[in-house]
């Protein structure tokens, strides 16, 4: 009678080691996905703010007389611009 007592309650207790196992992986699953979401999202406005300031860098430079090819700053401005709005903006927006 004690044997199957000592049992139960070593059952009972594994039973609650491992259902607390399993939501502690949840948890720390769920954290993961939130970090790969800000990350996801602060590398996408990264290239949106890297894009605008790219872009625009060359509107500037007539009036402060910085001779720098342009044009690579033009074209990798659009570059991340366009990679910013098909792949983040325009997916958000559709849902």
């Amino acid at each position: 009678n004690k044997k199957q007592f000592y049992i139960a309650q070593t059952n009972a207790i594994l039973s609650s080691l491992s259902s607390g196992r399993k939501t502690r992986s949840r948890d720390i699953i769920s954290i993961f996905r939130k970090m790969k979401n800000l990350l996801k999202k602060l590398f996408f406005y990264f290239l949106l703010f890297t894009g605008m300031i790219l872009s625009t860098s060359h509107l500037g430079d007539n009036y402060m007389g910085i001779s720098d090819e342009e044009g690579y700053l033009l074209a990798i401005g659009i570059c991340c611009l366009m990679a910013f709005f098909l792949e983040y903006f325009f997916p958000k927006f559709k849902n």
